[in-house]
């Protein structure tokens, strides 16, 4: 399962995914080491205009174990970009691109509605929206929206997707985050009494990874990426408070800032200097890493992150008072 034309499976899955790694962080976002000035989503009337605000993407594993990627970009413009690039229709003017569209771009699912008109923006209540040329024999083959100029380079199936606002976000959380590969709910995997052992044989017996998925994970690539300001951070336990430094740096936060959760607080400020400054712009994604939740601490950890408080005394009021809510509402029930 998993082997390509060179029957090597693990040496060909990391270079798919290099491959994919390059053509996005460089091609369509021109955000690589050699940054790329005239790529897919910039400004095309002034190139040295930075039209992204923001992009994340995601390798993704079908069940026969093929190596995908799944790409969500956020724009300033979008109808500065090379839209012209961004095709939904069999061009059959020129006979190889459209065998190519015809055998590749097919899918058993129909995802555009039929339009006879030229590609072109529409203007929506949060944004501008692409809409695509599509005719009824593409409706028939159920044919992808694709970029043009990667037909010929990847030969493989690309879907381009255009919406306004948290369309895209949502859609994507809804259908590719939660997938099977994600969804462990074993109670095994996350019990503090089973060793690394177990833990991975209850995830190789449920899960079922095949040989391209379990060969990423050993490499150094990123399973996902962001070209946003990331943080991690472990909220503290009752025995570590006192001494996690970003935790008391949020303590000691200034007054009129008090109604911020030690969350809030992360995104907004950069806690590495003796004296938290302000982030000069935007917010930072805060990655945390919390106890299972079999374990008591992790409710401790979550009342840390989500509720605002100047001490943890704040927190123990807190649950007394959610305690005693639940007790009445069971007493009157």
């Amino acid at each position: 399962m998993g082997r390509g034309a060179t029957e090597l499976p693990m040496l060909e899955t990391i270079h798919i995914a290099h491959v994919l790694e390059q053509v996005v962080r460089s091609y369509l976002c021109g955000s690589n080491t050699n940054r790329w000035r005239r790529h897919l989503f910039s400004d095309s009337d002034d190139p040295s205009h930075t039209n992204i605000l923001t992009y994340f993407y995601r390798f993704e594993f079908q069940q026969r174990g093929t190596v995908h990627l799944h790409l969500l970009v956020w724009l300033r413009d979008p109808t500065k970009i090379r839209h012209d690039l961004l095709q939904a229709s069999i061009p059959w003017r020129l006979s190889d691109e459209a065998y190519t569209v015809a055998s590749v771009q097919k899918s058993d699912k129909s995802v555009l509605p039929l339009d006879p008109g030229d590609n072109r923006f529409e203007e929506g209540k949060e944004g501008s929206r692409l809409v695509f040329h599509y005719n009824e024999e593409d409706a028939q083959r159920n044919i992808r929206a694709y970029v043009t100029s990667l037909l010929g380079a990847l030969r493989c199936r690309t879907d381009v997707q255009s919406t306004d606002g948290k369309g895209m976000v949502l859609k994507y959380v809804s259908s590719y985050v939660l997938k099977w590969h994600n969804g462990a709910s074993n109670e095994g995997l996350h019990c503090n009494d089973v060793s690394g052992f177990q833990a991975a044989c209850t995830f190789l017996r449920s899960m079922h990874p095949l040989e391209p998925e379990m060969a990423l994970q050993l490499t150094n690539m990123k399973i996902a990426w962001t070209c946003s300001r990331t943080k991690r951070v472990t909220p503290p336990t009752p025995d570590s408070a006192s001494t996690h430094s970003s935790y008391q740096k949020y303590l000691k936060r200034r007054q009129d800032e008090n109604q911020l959760s030690f969350l809030e607080w992360l995104r907004a400020y950069n806690d590495s200097p003796t004296k938290p400054t302000r982030y000069r712009s935007g917010e930072t994604l805060v990655g945390v890493k919390l106890l299972s939740m079999f374990n008591p601490l992790f409710f401790y950890q979550f009342l840390i992150m989500h509720h605002p408080h100047t001490c943890e005394h704040d927190l123990r009021n807190y649950l007394a008072a959610e305690a005693h809510k639940a007790h009445f509402v069971d007493t009157s029930a």
